[in-house]
């Protein structure tokens, strides 16, 4: 299943960790480069920084 989680904070970053360990195809996105970073270095997820709220994204 695709998912996309708006926001890598405490609970995004939870929930996309429970999420992955399923298989699941996670896109993670948020504004925040270290909270990507930190979420791209310990799960096997894609993230993407930019606005959650832009239909450009």
């Amino acid at each position: 299943m695709k998912i996309i989680i708006a926001g890598a904070g405490e609970v995004g970053f939870h929930l996309a960790k429970l999420l992955s360990y399923e298989s699941q195809d996670i896109t993670l996105i948020d504004s925040v480069r270290e909270c990507l970073n930190y979420a791209d270095t310990h799960l096997d997820i894609r993230v993407l920084k930019g606005d959650c709220t832009s239909i450009a994204v």
